[in-house]
This record gives C-alpha cells, sequence and structure tokens, in this order.
C-alpha cells in the first residue's frame, strides 16, 4: 500500500501561492501577476532521505490551484461598479491612513505597507516586480523572489557592486545580502546546500528557535493563548469558506 501526502494552497489571486511552492519544493509553477486560467496544476514528489525518516507517506501531491477563486468575467465592469480612478483613490486611502499606537501615542505610518492588511502583499509584488524590472541583468544568473525576499546566484566579484546599484535604485528600500557558508544557505524555511559538481540540494530548514512544539487542540494553554488560537483558527476558517 502507497500513502500520498496532499498539499494545496488556497487563496486570492497573485498572493504568491505559486511561488511559495516553488521556493519550498524547488518547483517550475509558472508565476505572473496577469495569470489566471482556471484549473489545477499537480506534481507528484517523492521525499528525500532526510524526509522520509520524519514521514509515513511515500510520495508528496503538490497541487497549485489557478483561478479557482476568480471572479467570472474578464472585465471591469463585469466585478465591480466602480471605475478604475475611484480603485485607484479608495487604494491610496488604504496605503496612506495607517495610524497605530505605542505608548498611548498615536503615530501615522510615513513609507510602506501596513503589516496585516490584505492589501500589502499584493502592493508589495507589484513594487518588486517594478524594481526587478529597473534591477535586473545578467550579472545575475539566478534570481528568485517570494515577496520581498530574494535568493540569486551571482558570481562573488559583482555581489558588493550589484548590492550598492540595488540600494541606489530607490532610497527607502535598502536591502542586505547573506551569503553561503561552506556551500550551505538558508532561504526561508528551505535549506539549499551546493555541491562542488555545481548541483544543488534542498532540504527543510528550522531556525536554532524552532521547538518542534504544538499545542494540541483540547490541551490546556494560557487563556490569552487560547484566545489566539480561536481567532487565528476562525479566520482561516473564513478565508477558505
Amino acid at each position: 500500500m502507497t500513502f500520498v501526502f496532499v498539499l494545496s494552497v488556497l487563496g486570492v489571486q497573485s498572493s504568491g501561492k505559486s511561488t511559495m511552492l516553488n521556493t519550498t519544493f524547488g518547483l517550475q509553477y509558472k508565476v505572473s501577476s496577469g495569470r489566471c486560467t482556471r484549473g489545477a496544476f499537480v506534481q507528484l514528489l517523492k521525499p528525500d532521505e532526510d524526509l522520509k525518516g520524519q514521514t509515513t507517506y511515500d510520495n508528496i501531491l503538490v497541487i497549485d490551484t489557478e483561478g479557482l477563486r476568480a471572479v467570472k468575467g474578464e472585465k471591469l465592469d463585469d466585478r465591480t461598479t466602480l471605475n478604475a480612478e475611484q480603485i485607484t483613490n479608495l487604494l491610496e486611502v488604504c496605503l496612506r491612513t495607517t495610524y497605530f499606537v505605542l505608548n498611548k501615542e498615536y503615530y501615522e505610518q510615513q513609507n510602506g505597507a501596513a503589516m496585516g492588511s490584505p492589501v500589502s502583499p499584493i502592493v508589495a509584488n507589484l513594487f518588486m516586480e517594478h524594481f526587478e524590472e529597473t534591477a535586473l541583468d545578467t550579472r545575475f544568473r539566478f534570481w528568485k523572489r517570494y515577496v520581498d525576499d530574494i535568493f540569486c546566484i551571482i558570481k562573488s566579484e559583482f555581489l558588493d557592486e550589484s548590492l550598492l546599484f540595488l540600494n541606489s535604485l530607490f532610497p527607502s528600500i535598502q536591502l542586505t545580502s547573506e551569503v553561503e557558508t561552506n556551500g550551505i544557505l538558508p532561504f526561508l524555511d528551505v535549506l539549499v546546500s551546493r555541491f562542488d559538481d555545481g548541483t544543488m540540494k534542498t532540504s527543510v530548514h528550522r531556525k536554532s528557535t524552532h521547538t518542534d512544539r504544538y499545542w494540541l487542540q483540547f490541551q490546556p494553554c494560557p487563556t490569552c493563548e487560547e484566545r489566539y488560537c480561536k481567532m487565528f483558527s476562525s479566520k482561516s476558517s473564513q478565508s477558505i469558506e
């Protein structure tokens, strides 16, 4: 008997679903802000030797959904009664009216998008696509991005020069770099290992602070944590209905 673990991601269009799967599993699902064909793309993976000892599954079935939650109709008039200018003005209000409280003092955010806002990941992806159109050239042999985290391959002699160039494009956007150590470099939850023959291998990366401890659904826990878990579970269930 063969056991298959099925993994799928549901979400609105252009929210980074395909990019996340590509980054996590080393896949090549197509990514594009305007791509919205309806359907599901499936790829069957076999766990590597490191993962086989941690799971009872023989295969992992990764499903990338595309356009399943998209509103029918390709025209703006089919989706909303607002015109393009009204939508732009509404977006500007969302981005320019970010306030928060610190030590009983009210502050207004001047730059960037608010953390936790549903519109922030979309705006961040739009900006980074514009950033990439300006920044990318032949010195980068490989470039993959998940929102604002970038994994690239570049010759070491071009590293400092390229970082200065990228940071000169937009003064409010300053990138930092982390280079490999002994052929190993973590990227998000992926640990990338490079070998002398030019091949690479990926495995799951856990930070040193990761404990692998999780609360069971009915396990007693502090009231504040219980309220947070219930709130998070409620929001998650509503988002996939």
